[in-house]
């Protein structure tokens, strides 16, 4: 059935047709008068029965709803008895039926039955000493609100009333029985009597719903502390909220209503009995916990309910079945079962250079947690192993590698796999791991955290550069959101270091000779544009590994180990493809969708509209002269004053102004002073960019389609002869974000290219292109020309 939500139906047409026609069957079993072969034809439609638990000597039953449990002296057709008799004719030799406690005939669910003395005493001894606990689910009329006040018991309500039949004279004339009455007070005149004893129910909201003629209902759990006749059904009718279809106190009742809407839905008994030798010596009884549980069938899930609200009620107690149910209920928890997916690539092609030899190249896992010693642990089931070698091949080994560039061994990434599924109750934060059908709890830390957006990991390379930020660790993010078809911002980015901590082996591929500081501060803030979600670092402590806002700094002391887990995630992504800065082919599909999803996360528009536009935007980068690497252009002060004085006079610029209401801006862009998200916005309105070699020419992904980037050329002295080359403008070119133009493409003879020698620490071949104006000017002003060609 549907779950039981706002604007739901009550039943829907496959449900419907099932109870119309167990109504029928029950309004034909009525008649008393059957012949032996009518009443066994219709003994068949209700055969078999749903067993829930077996064993020699007792059986519990999900009772089918509209069905006597029993024949009495005025009803003796098709019985619950009946049936059990035909389905377990092997049951009843030298044996008989008995039932330790009772349903309605419209009531379904658990029905405990046994067929010894001594089973059913020890059942029946249970329930009369109040040790059961009973629940049952019921759809009741209207919509009952309830406090969520902590003086109502974990947003548990008892309701307390006296209940009695007044001497039996109120017989129901629907032929149902006799009619109960409650008082709220008993009153003076029955003080003396028997019949009327105090009946208590505790109930809790569990979600809303509309039935088939649009009226309201409520699904609500009952659990009675006491059992009088009628007890659930007399107290939601006391607070005026009948359970529908009861035919004998639910005055709203129709004939959409073909069923009573309660089911007996799970019992625990702790028994005292030993089923194999029934002359045992009492001090020889086994004492045994039992649970059972039935579907729902209002229901396939329980809207809400958790374990706050059974807190109380089930002190001490681990009532594995019930937390097993809830946990794979849509209630707040999630149980997934273990599940990865991975690509692979064949490593005996020679020519694949710079791919990790690896089990697997990129991956996506369900089910995965860390823990305090910094172990990552991989659940999985029994039955979903695909052979015992598998499992004993991969179990503690490498899956893949997850740093930005493979070079050394540090970003190898090892799984532990162990058996079982994880469940995980986010409002009780909970961990539970089922096998073999039992349940076990998993100790967690105090900071445990369940990442239930996708999760991203990845040991930093380069990072103090923004260029190996956008191509060797940005780029494998998306990469791998592009491969398991998860691109979004609802992200959680994960980093496996701490950059500063030198004492790791192969540390310095963090940062790479770039600034610790940049490494830092470039990293956590281009991450952060890409994730809605504070961007996590791994980090260790005397208490063990952690995962923390970033940055956090490694503390060496000596760890206190242990098994508990820190984090679990529904989904991790992780691994490499190569390095999309030495391998930029075919890798170019990435920055569109990197720019696309910055922008969406900004509220930018994704497509440019060229007349709402305010400004023409031309933009040099004004690189510091006190880079270390160098490959600034030397004259780009006088490029600017030149454009700055003859573009406001050509005549198309003079045009767009006037007629569109447009500012011509010549700027130089200083990104060393901007934030990312200002950086940004800069490069959003930027039509033409005119850029050093170095890495702001990768800016050029953030701009629109048809703006463009002019790239200057790499210049270096080599025996004591100037050269200029395309570089790194190999990567830039491959961008489809923008339109990239190598400066050096632009000249008849590339070879004649000046430069000014300076030589650097980290560059002493640096030699700093000299770029001629009118080049540079006679490419921006074609660019313009050709963006704005549908405005001239």
């Amino acid at each position: 059935m549907k779950r039981v939500e706002s604007g739901d139906r009550l039943l829907d047409k496959e449900d419907k047709e099932e109870h119309k026609k167990i109504k029928l069957l029950s309004e034909t079993i009525k008649n008393d008068n059957l012949n032996d072969k009518k009443k066994e034809e219709l003994m068949k439609e209700y055969l078999p029965l749903t067993v829930i638990y077996k064993d020699r000597d007792v059986i519990v039953i999900n009772k089918p709803h509209n069905l006597r449990v029993y024949a009495s002296v005025n009803y003796s057709s098709v019985t619950l008895e009946n049936l059990i008799s035909k389905q377990f004719p092997e049951m009843l030799k030298n044996r008989k039926i008995r039932f330790p406690h009772r349903l309605d005939y419209g009531t379904s669910g658990i029905l405990i039955t046994t067929f010894t003395k001594q089973s059913c005493a020890a059942f029946s001894t249970c329930f009369e000493k109040k040790k059961s606990i009973k629940l049952y689910l019921a759809l009741i009329r209207g919509k009952l609100q309830q406090s969520t006040s902590e003086e109502n018991n974990n947003n548990w309500i008892t309701i307390k009333t006296f209940i009695g039949n007044e001497g039996n004279e109120d017989y129901d004339p629907k032929g149902k029985g006799y009619l109960m009455k409650q008082y709220l007070n008993l009153p003076k005149e029955e003080e003396n009597k028997n019949n009327f004893r105090e009946a208590i129910t505790k109930y809790t909201v569990l979600g809303y719903g509309k039935d088939n003629l649009n009226n309201d209902f409520t699904k609500v759990l009952l659990q009675p502390l006491t059992g009088r006749k009628h007890q659930l059904r007399l107290h939601m009718n006391f607070i005026g909220h009948s359970i529908i279809g009861d035919e004998m106190y639910d005055n709203l009742r129709n004939e959409n209503d073909n069923r009573m809407m309660l089911h007996a839905f799970y019992l625990f008994v702790p028994i005292e009995i030993n089923y194999l030798n029934e002359n045992v010596k009492k001090k020889n009884i086994e004492k045994k916990e039992i649970e059972f549980i039935s579907e729902d069938p209002f229901d396939n899930d329980i809207n809400e309910l958790n374990e706050t609200m059974i807190q109380k009620l089930f002190v001490e107690k681990n009532f594995t079945l019930l937390r097993q149910y809830l946990f794979t209920s849509n209630s707040g928890s999630t149980a997934e079962r273990g599940y990865f997916k991975c690509n692979r690539y064949t490593h005996n092609w020679k020519e694949l250079e710079g791919i990790p030899k690896t089990p697997f190249g990129t991956c996506y896992i369900e089910n995965i947690c860390l823990d305090k010693k910094g172990e990552w642990i991989f659940y999985k089931e029994k039955d979903t192993i695909f052979s015992e070698y598998w499992w004993n091949k991969l179990n503690g080994k490498v899956w893949s590698y997850i740093q930005g560039r493979l070079e050394t061994d540090r970003g190898n990434f090892k799984i532990h796999l162990r058996e079982g599924t994880l469940n995980y109750n986010e409002k009780e934060n909970n961990l539970f791991v089922t096998k073999d059908n039992k349940m076990e709890s998993i100790k967690i830390s105090n900071n445990f955290k369940y990442y239930d957006s996708p999760s991203f990991i990845l040991y930093r390379y380069a990072a103090g550069n923004v260029g190996h930020v956008f191509t060797e660790n940005i780029n494998a993010i998306i990469t791998l959101m592009m491969n398991f078809n998860d691109v979004t911002t609802d992200n959680h980015i994960i980093f496996m270091e701490d950059e500063y901590d030198s004492t790791k082996p192969h540390h310095f591929m963090v940062h790479y000779n770039y600034s610790l500081d940049l490494t830092s501060k470039h990293s956590r803030e281009w991450f952060q544009i890409i994730s809605d979600n504070p961007v996590q670092q791994l980090c260790h402590d005397e208490h063990g590994y952690k995962l923390v806002n970033s940055p956090c700094r490694n503390r060496h002391v000596k760890i206190t180990t242990n098994d508990e887990l820190e984090a679990c995630f529904s989904r991790l992504y992780f691994g490499i493809s190569s390095s999309a800065l030495v391998y930029p082919w075919g890798r170019e599909m990435v920055y569109p969708i990197f720019r696309n999803l910055i922008w969406s996360r900004h509220g930018y528009p994704l497509q440019e509209d060229l007349i709402e536009k305010k400004k023409i935007v031309v933009a040099l980068h004004a690189k510091p002269i006190t880079s270390k690497i160098g490959m600034i252009i030397w004259n780009i002060k006088e490029i600017y004053e030149y454009i700055l004085k003859k573009l406001p006079n050509e005549s198309f610029i003079k045009h767009l102004i006037s007629k569109y209401d447009k500012k011509l801006e010549i700027k130089f862009l200083e990104l060393e002073k901007l934030r990312p998200e200002e950086q940004l916005k800069e490069f959003y309105q930027v039509d033409t960019y005119l850029v050093d070699h170095g890495s702001a020419s990768y800016y050029s992904l953030l701009m629109h389609d048809e703006s463009m980037a002019l790239v200057s050329p790499r210049c270096f002295v080599e025996k004591n002869k100037k050269k200029c080359d395309i570089g790194l403008i190999r990567v830039t070119a491959t961008f489809t974000t923008s339109q990239v133009l190598p400066y050096i493409d632009l000249l008849e003879k590339p070879d004649s290219m000046d430069c000014n020698n300076r030589p650097l620490a980290l560059n002493p071949i640096n030699c700093d292109p000299i770029l001629d104006k009118d080049v540079v000017y006679r490419a921006l002003v074609a660019h313009l020309k050709s963006k704005y060609r549908n405005l001239l």
